[in-house]
């Protein structure tokens, strides 16, 4: 993380520079050349994602609802 020579920024109502370890588990890095599964539909594979995280995928926009 660099750290800025002015002013400031905030994630999460977070300062990503002291609670770094908090933000960095809040927020993911989408690489672009990501592939996905193409047999899976999109809450699937939001839900794969996070178990291999070790998480359970609580907080899926309502948007997603459609994606099966």
């Amino acid at each position: 993380m660099l750290r800025p020579t002015a002013g400031h920024v905030r994630a999460l109502v977070m300062d990503p520079l002291a609670d770094h370890r908090r933000v960095a588990q809040e927020l993911g890095h989408l690489p672009g050349e990501l592939r996905l599964h193409p047999e899976l539909t999109g809450a699937q594979t939001l839900d794969l994602l996070c178990s291999l995280q070790g998480r359970r995928c609580t907080r899926r926009p309502s948007r997603a609802s459609g994606w099966n």
